[in-house]
């Protein structure tokens, strides 16, 4: 693993063990209990949250079939490289579900003597995967979109059912982590922001590694910006985030907003 390789993921690793750490004096929920993931799912698939993401699938459809091949075809002619490519296979390795759903898990049956803030951490990055990973696949399927060397004629269009990924499983995987630790710090802005920062370094490395269109990258981590906090029983204030149209006379655009009440 080449230099670069080995700080970014220091530099991750650090802000995960270090941002858990700061929690320590504050309550934790180790165990995973039925009743919570029962709640997770009844939020998460409420109709107001449908709705945020209903909007961002039909923003995404609108990106598919406008500017996704003229990013991801302007970025692969001007912006990778060599240094593009060792700090993506780094961060693509957060978005392995298989080492972080048994990491999770693992952090979350950790001791609460020994524990400094990993179990909380654990116990939220697993009840996240959980439930968002339904609407992901379901996302996936129904929007049947394929990769940038997938199915060249049809470009970044959505083919409901002839492909399944329209949603990248890889930037909401790697994702959660960080919006996890985010959402455990809203009241400490510079871990917060941060931790939102570092979500985006799985997602960036599928735009780099021509895996996933640009509305695909958005879409699997706003999925997971949605699991991370929609959780029931999130401490500090509900966080409200969505998207929505920006259309005045010299522009049109989409903006983001996030909200805390």
């Amino acid at each position: 693993m080449k230099r670069l390789q080995k700080t970014t993921v220091v530099l991750l690793m650090a802000l995960l063990a270090w941002g858990s750490a700061q929690a320590q004096d504050k309550p934790h929920t180790h165990a995973l209990r039925k009743q919570d993931i029962a709640s997770d799912y009844a939020l998460f698939y409420s109709k107001p949250n449908l709705y945020r993401l209903g909007l961002a699938m039909g923003l995404g459809a609108v990106s598919a079939h406008t500017i996704d091949e003229d990013v991801s075809t302007h970025y692969q002619k001007h912006q990778r490289s060599q240094t593009t490519d060792d700090w993506s296979k780094t961060a693509k390795l957060f978005g392995e579900w298989t080492y972080l759903l048994p990491l999770s898990v693992a952090a979350t049956y950790l001791d609460t003597s020994g524990d400094l803030g990993m179990g909380e951490w654990g116990n939220r990055t697993f009840r996240a995967l959980v439930v968002g990973a339904p609407a992901v696949l379901t996302a996936q399927v129904l929007t049947g979109g394929s990769r940038p060397s997938e199915n060249r004629a049809h470009g970044a269009d959505w083919r409901p059912f002839k492909d399944n990924n329209g949603v990248s499983g890889h930037a909401f995987v790697g994702a959660i982590p960080f919006l996890t630790l985010a959402e455990m710090h809203q009241d400490q802005p510079w871990i917060y922001y941060t931790a939102m920062a570092a979500s985006l370094a799985t997602p960036l490395s599928r735009l780099n590694d021509d895996k996933h269109y640009l509305s695909q990258i958005v879409l699997g981590w706003y999925f997971a910006k949605q699991a991370t906090s929609t959780l029931s029983g999130s401490r500090g204030p509900a966080a409200q985030s969505f998207f929505s149209p920006l259309i005045d006379r010299n522009s049109v655009g989409v903006m983001y907003t996030h909200t805390l009440r």
